[in-house]
């Protein structure tokens, strides 16, 4: 026989059970839209583009140091900002201020014209470039890093085609992408043209050469 006091308690039972699901349901469609809004259209949004400061940091392509993350590039950079500008330099620093950016405002529109492809691999940074757009005031407004790569790259069913003798071409597809706003999507040239102007003229060579040989026509195709 089931008295009120059971009753009473299993009410209470349903009733904690359907809030503890609430939340879980709040914070995981709070975690999605977070993640949708970082990547909303237009990306970079402001009022008056010379109130709007660019900071690049930027090391060499094709390092063979992997692992780099944001934070670690940042530091190097704000280290070495004092230095004259030399080829020695392990992280290159840059602040584009709003001027210079209204005289290539044709890049920033590109920007704002992308359809952009999340991914939703498992992934790693090896941040060899990283850029971001704030005000006056340090109020960040879009930041983009280069690159990313796959985690499972190295799985045998995921590494060789059906064949099991060359190597599966899709499997590399993804394998340099970058992160917008904190999300990994799908590369797209408007971000890499963005920095081109701002670069000293050896360094805007040596990254489209990356571009070009490495991305672009990569020793897989």
């Amino acid at each position: 026989m089931i008295t009120n006091k059971r009753l009473a308690k299993d009410t209470q039972k349903r009733v904690v059970s359907t809030f503890l699901l609430l939340i879980i349901v709040i914070i995981c469609a709070s975690c999605g839209c977070s993640n949708m809004d970082s990547l909303k259209s237009p990306l970079l949004e402001y009022e008056d583009i010379e109130d709007v400061i660019l900071t690049i940091y930027y090391t060499t392509p094709d390092s063979t140091v992997f692992g780099l993350s944001i934070d670690y590039l940042i530091d190097l950079g704000d280290e070495e900002d004092d230095e004259d500008e030399n080829e020695e330099k392990v992280v290159h620093k840059y602040v584009i201020n709003g001027s210079r950016l209204k005289e290539n405002i044709g890049l920033l529109d590109r920007i704002n014209t992308i359809t952009l492809t999340p991914l939703d691999y498992d992934y790693h940074m090896h941040i060899r470039v990283y850029y971001v757009f704030e005000t006056e005031e340090g109020d960040k407004l879009l930041d983009v890093a280069m690159w990313g790569g796959r985690d499972d790259i190295l799985e045998e069913d995921i590494l060789w085609s059906e064949n099991d003798k060359v190597l599966n071409p899709e499997a590399f597809e993804d394998l340099y992408y970058i992160y917008v706003n904190g999300v990994a999507v799908k590369a797209d040239d408007a971000f890499y043209d963005m920095i081109m102007p701002f670069l000293p003229d050896y360094l805007a060579e040596e990254f489209n050469a990356f571009i070009e040989e490495e991305l672009k026509n990569p020793w897989w195709k």
